[in-house]
């Protein structure tokens, strides 16, 4: 942790408490399916590096399974990025499956109202 001090306009923001979680991508590819797992941060700040990595690997697959980890921090960036896949998928005439452990993911797919934009399945 860090504390810091930030000017933003007029405003000072002091003693701010950074926690940075080590986020992983792993990718593997055979033929046209793509399995990504992701650790840690799945948020706006990864979302860039994240999606060059699935477009240079899976840009032309037809199905991906995409597991998450059940420490998993994500944001609407991540959200963004899953449903980016997800049409890119389709319009190869693929699909993408998402899968979690634990409740995160599955509150955020009902808070969002995305349950038929994924196929979506918990792992006990």
């Amino acid at each position: 942790m860090a504390d810091k001090t930030f000017s933003t306009g007029s405003s000072i923001v002091s003693d701010l408490q950074a926690v940075l979680i080590a986020m992983t991508i792993n990718i593997s590819k055979r033929k046209d399916h793509c399995t990504i797992k992701i650790d840690g941060d799945f948020s706006i700040y990864e979302v860039a590096e994240y999606h060059k990595k699935l477009v240079r690997k899976c840009g032309s697959v037809t199905s991906a399974r995409v597991q998450l980890s059940q420490d998993l921090e994500i944001d609407t960036a991540g959200i963004q990025l899953l449903i980016s896949l997800q049409k890119q998928l389709q319009a190869n005439d693929g699909d993408l499956t998402v899968q979690s452990k634990g409740g995160k993911f599955a509150q955020i797919i009902e808070v969002f109202n995305l349950a038929k934009q994924f196929q979506f399945f918990e792992e006990g």
